[in-house]
């Protein structure tokens, strides 16, 4: 996020980091688009070098908000095609307003609009304003490319991102979720049963007051309100 300053130093570590491991690597708006070690420090091709894309610039203030109507891929399949994304969906409370029930409202505007024109790159979506593509990804050399135009990504489409670079997929609902390898803990951002899908088999008890949830056993099933948290044990 906001790696707008890469060197080719940089960028050929992260290269052999994803090569390494075979990896899906994420860009996201104007990643690499200032290199200080070049005449030109800001330009299309530093982003070009940095996410192994050819990219393109737009001048002018635009918005993030873009649609998925691209090449039908893995990526998006799960996806609301009538959704807007690439903008803030949620209430943005001001941090540093002396009124506490100010709310902050925010837009992601993009100047410039850093774009993909590779002819290899399948795009997923576009923006909405522009008509430029907004999110795409491309096979590259032993690693996958994503690249989004946007500076925001809402959680459901990090998700999909996750399920398609093969990482596991604890819950489908839109909750917060961290996990070690010893516990795991939810955060409700709606009220409703949360199911949470282990990777193995694993014994469950509340963190708190030592309630058994279930023995090898992979789901945990839970009603919770929204605002609440629950942290379970895993032995």
């Amino acid at each position: 996020m906001n790696a707008l300053c890469f060197s080719d130093a940089e960028r050929e570590a992260v290269r052999r980091k994803l090569q390494k491991n075979n990896a899906t690597a994420l860009y996201m708006y104007a990643s690499g688009l200032v290199d200080f070690e070049k005449e030109k420090r800001i330009s299309a091709d530093n982003v070009t070098r940095t996410v192994g894309m050819k990219m393109n610039l737009l001048d002018g203030v635009y918005r993030g908000k873009f649609k998925i109507n691209g090449k039908p891929h893995p990526i998006t399949q799960n996806l609301d095609k009538g959704e807007i994304y690439g903008d803030f969906t949620r209430k943005m409370w001001a941090n540093i307003s002396q009124f506490m029930n100010r709310i902050k409202t925010s837009t992601v505007d993009l100047f410039p609009v850093v774009y993909p024109e590779d002819p290899d790159a399948t795009v997923l979506a576009y923006f909405l304003d522009s008509k430029l593509p907004a999110l795409a990804v491309k096979e590259q050399d032993g690693y996958t490319g994503i690249y989004c135009g946007s500076k925001y990504l809402s959680c459901d489409v990090i998700k999909e991102i996750a399920r398609f670079a093969g990482c596991h997929i604890y819950s489908e609902t839109d909750d917060v979720v961290y996990v070690n390898p010893n516990y795991i803990t939810i955060h409700a951002a709606s009220s409703g049963t949360k199911t949470i899908d282990l990777p193995e088999k694993r014994t469950v008890m509340d963190a708190y007051d030592g309630t058994k949830l279930g023995e090898n056993t992979k789901l945990i099933s839970v009603p919770m309100l929204k605002g609440e948290t629950k942290m379970f044990r895993l032995l």
